[in-house]
């Protein structure tokens, strides 16, 4: 509730109410039970999975983004990547994103998801169709593996197209 406060732009709240109340809407017309009460959704976003991840590899290394193979030489044990990620210059591995969805979907009664996108890695310089069409269908089909039966509303993050500036 404090974010909420925090960001109490009247606009973005109206139009969060309001597309809460469609995605309410939306669920009565295909089920008998009309939405009221508490709703408890999960908002998935920014999860750039990256397929190159090696656990113990450099993650403070000098390119945009590490832990991986090709990151250079650890020197020492403080710079390696630990198993379920790390938060320097590294994107997120396989494991943590799986984890943390078989998490919710087995921990949390949820009535809906929304999924905003950006999957792949930040490695945008070599982004390809063939790898971002990867990263998504991986991700996409842990998703619908983990949270079985959920509703998910997707939406397109910034960091799906390719080539990246266009």
């Amino acid at each position: 509730m404090d974010l909420l406060k925090r960001n109490s732009n009247p606009v973005s709240m109206s139009l969060l109410v309001g597309l809460l109340w469609l995605v309410c809407y939306m669920q009565s017309i295909t089920s008998t039970e009309v939405c009221t009460g508490l709703v408890k959704t999960y908002k998935l976003s920014d999860t750039h999975y990256d397929p190159e991840y090696a656990e113990g590899s450099l993650a403070a290394c000098d390119e945009p983004l590490c832990c991986r193979l090709d990151s250079g030489e650890v020197k020492n044990d403080t710079d390696r990547a630990g198993r379920w990620g790390d938060l320097r210059f590294c994107d997120l591995p396989f494991r943590t994103l799986d984890n943390m969805l078989e998490h919710i979907g087995r921990k949390h009664n949820l009535d809906f998801a929304y999924w905003t996108g950006d999957l792949p890695p930040h490695d945008v310089w070599k982004i390809t169709r063939e790898a971002n069409t990867k990263n998504f269908n991986t991700t996409t089909a842990a998703i619908f593996k983990r949270l079985r039966g959920l509703p998910v509303y997707p939406v397109v993050g910034n960091h799906e197209s390719v080539p990246p500036n266009m």
